[in-house]
């Protein structure tokens, strides 16, 4: 299999795998698109950032933080410790609560991505901060293949 066939057959947000660049099939069967799904997964009916400031911003990151830590000493999984993220902090849409249950910045993220793409033999993506930002506060969905990275990076 080819490093970019490889990229394109990771699970998409976990209860998704993908097929084709264009479809989904979920297990029981269901067919939907990647950008319905990517769509539902990243936060659709959240506040946009320009809704929230940036003190409060701060005070979500750092929340987030502690539920984090808590939820690690507890033994959580990952995806519990982002349910809870989700749950406590109505703010943060679902890729950045991925993000803050790793307990990564947007740089760290970003060299993340930068990683997968050049270990799968793929010349690295053109990303960068604000990109991130706007996909995680709901601003414009990641493209199919950045949502696919995505993906396989959280889970």
């Amino acid at each position: 299999m080819s490093p970019r066939a490889m990229l394109f057959s990771l699970p998409l947000m976990a209860m998704f795998t993908v097929t084709r660049l264009d479809e989904c099939v979920h297990p029981d069967g269901d067919i939907e698109t990647i950008s319905t799904r990517i769509n539902l997964c990243y936060g659709a009916g959240r506040n946009t950032m320009g809704e929230v400031s940036r003190s409060r911003r701060a005070q979500i990151q750092r929340c987030a933080s502690q539920m984090r830590q808590q939820g690690q000493l507890a033994g959580w999984s990952v995806t519990r410790i982002v349910t809870a993220i989700l749950t406590d902090l109505p703010d943060v849409h679902p890729l950045e609560a991925w993000r803050l249950a790793y307990g990564w910045s947007r740089p760290q993220l970003i060299d993340l991505i930068v990683t997968f793409y050049r270990r799968a033999g793929l010349t690295a993506p053109a990303i960068n901060s604000s990109m991130l930002c706007r996909w995680e506060h709901g601003q414009s969905p990641p493209g199919v293949e950045y949502g696919q990275v995505l993906s396989g990076l959280y889970n």
